[in-house]
């Protein structure tokens, strides 16, 4: 408990538990925002674009790792919602930010996205766990620009209507030597 008190009070020098708290909710909400937006019937590319650079902006702020997390509901059935999700190459028709994501088999893939300020970012992905018309867990291998791990579930919502779809993922940001 004192350590605890302790903590918090030493953080004036810029590691408060209040900028810890700033960047996880700029990170989390903006990457809701911008997931959200693409996954709209319609997207809405500024609405994805100011969530993407809230949360680029959050991540910019310090920490290591970042965790994102975003759930809505989807008119359909698991089924085709994991067929629709389960063939990564289907992906850039409605997540914007995504360029190309070429798949290899044996459950890897890899990804092509635009990065902040024109930037391309490029990672490979390989699945980690899955179980049909319930959930797809991957991560990236060792030679990804981009570190991270993440899964996406699928369950049925209340009072058939539809689906409820959770998309997870945990990242760590790259510095400018291009090293996480």
């Amino acid at each position: 408990m004192e350590r605890d008190l302790e903590r918090r009070t030493k953080g004036r020098d810029g590691g408060s538990q209040t900028d810890a708290l700033q960047r996880w909710a700029m990170v989390v909400g903006g990457s809701a925002l911008a997931l959200y937006a693409i996954a709209r019937k319609r997207p809405a590319i500024a609405m994805a674009a100011a969530g993407g650079l809230i949360a680029y902006r959050g991540a910019k702020m310090g920490a290591q790792s970042y965790h994102a997390r975003a759930s809505f509901t989807v008119h359909c059935n698991p089924e085709e919602a994991y067929r629709m999700w389960r063939n990564f190459e289907n992906l850039p028709l409605f997540m914007r930010h995504l360029q190309s994501v070429r798949t290899n088999g044996n459950g890897r893939s890899e990804w092509t996205a635009a990065g902040p300020m024109n930037t391309r970012v490029e990672w490979r992905v390989e699945i980690t766990e899955e179980r049909e018309n319930e959930f797809i867990g991957w991560r990236s291998t060792n030679d990804s620009d981009l570190p991270n791990r993440g899964w996406v579930r699928f369950r049925r919502a209340p009072g058939n209507r539809g689906i409820i779809m959770t998309a997870d993922m945990e990242y760590e940001p790259q510095d400018h030597s291009g090293k996480p």
